[in-house]
């Protein structure tokens, strides 16, 4: 089990993370919440940057592949519904 230490430098990383990709900075106050709730809701970890892009600008392409872009809102829809198929459960 991991202990404080790497939790703190899980954590600056994610900040790191998020200050390159300009997560950070001004911010409706309806995304800050979403935002701020991400975290609790799925964790800390790659995921958390995405659930934050999402709330966020959920309408920026979050990645391109394929079959073509997809958003941030969309990329959150999608995630949350695998895993509330793995939990048995339907998304929120």
């Amino acid at each position: 089990m991991p202990g404080p230490l790497f939790h703190t430098q899980l954590g600056i990383r994610a900040l790191r993370s998020l200050a390159t990709t300009r997560l950070l900075g001004p911010v409706r106050p309806d995304r800050m919440v979403r935002m701020a709730l991400a975290p609790l809701r799925i964790g800390l970890g790659p995921a958390t940057i995405a659930a934050l892009g999402a709330a966020r600008h959920p309408d920026h392409t979050a990645l391109i592949d394929g079959r073509g872009p997809l958003t941030y809102g969309e990329l959150d829809r999608r995630a949350a519904a695998v895993a509330a198929g793995l939990r048995g459960t339907r998304p929120p």
